[in-house]
């Protein structure tokens, strides 16, 4: 679940940044939202989250918020 007030833009942007560097399970799987944008350079990766409409960087927060539950439930 979630832990941060979606609502707040640069919480939301903070997040993903460090989502976009390395997966906090230390995995990358190919089923991760996550997986081809860590594939880029960092700077990359940042540009990328940059350019996203809120709305978008929300959903993939959720993505993420999934994953990490089904990751959880895995270990």
């Amino acid at each position: 679940m979630l832990s941060i007030d979606t609502n707040c833009e640069n919480e939301v942007r903070i997040l993903l940044f460090d989502l976009v560097v390395k997966c906090p399970f230390g995995g990358d799987l190919e089923k991760c939202p996550f997986y081809k944008i860590r594939k880029l350079a960092i700077v990359e990766r940042l540009k990328w989250v940059d350019i996203m409409s809120h709305t978008d960087r929300v959903n993939l927060l959720l993505q993420h918020d999934k994953c990490q539950s089904e990751m959880e439930k895995a270990l």
